[in-house]
């Protein structure tokens, strides 16, 4: 079931490596939400960090509401960075949707640029970090060490893999349902 948003708010969507296949819940998101954004890289394939809180930051700083952010993978990464970096304001809200975890051996052999090592600092926004029981970029005690470091309530969604396109979530009505929690929070 979808859940009503409020429009109070400017909802911000960061994508991981690869950028949004279309059946990724993302692209159904973007129907439901109001007033919502994707932050687009310049390069999708390549990851570097520095460039990609550059372009959330561009993203943020436009904005005329509050914003409430939400990101895939890389995308979780880049919203933590830019927030314990001091890059980002306005933002009232994050939902770090499965972030890898730091063992992965794309942080270390050069494919994803920046992310190492993880910061250990509790986050400035209020944010929930969800994650799956067979995610293969992250296990759910690294995922659950990252929220305890990061301060995010930490949230099982299940058997669900990566909780990206693989996973054909359709419009995720369960993500939905903890973003509508979350806003419900502030």
């Amino acid at each position: 079931m979808e859940q009503h948003f409020p429009d109070i708010y400017n909802y911000v969507l960061i994508p991981g490596y690869g950028g949004i296949e279309m059946k990724h819940w993302m692209r159904h998101w973007m129907r439901v939400l109001p007033n919502v954004s994707i932050v687009k890289q310049k390069d999708f394939q390549n990851p570097v960090l520095e460039d990609w809180i550059d372009s959330l930051q561009k993203k943020v700083a436009v904005s005329d509401k509050p914003v409430i952010a939400i990101g895939h993978s890389l995308g979780a990464h880049t919203l933590y960075n830019a927030d314990i970096q001091g890059k980002i304001t306005g933002v009232k809200a994050g939902l770090l949707v499965a972030p890898p975890e730091e063992k992965r051996s794309e942080f270390h052999d050069g494919s994803w640029v920046g992310f190492t090592p993880f910061p250990m600092e509790k986050s400035t926004i209020k944010s929930v970090l969800v994650y799956s029981e067979s995610d293969e970029y992250a296990t759910m005690k690294a995922s659950l060490e990252m929220a305890k470091n990061w301060g995010c309530k930490a949230i099982n969604a299940g058997n669900v893999g990566h909780i990206g396109s693989d996973a054909n979530l359709a419009s995720w009505d369960d993500g939905q349902g903890y973003l509508s929690n979350l806003i419900k929070e502030l």
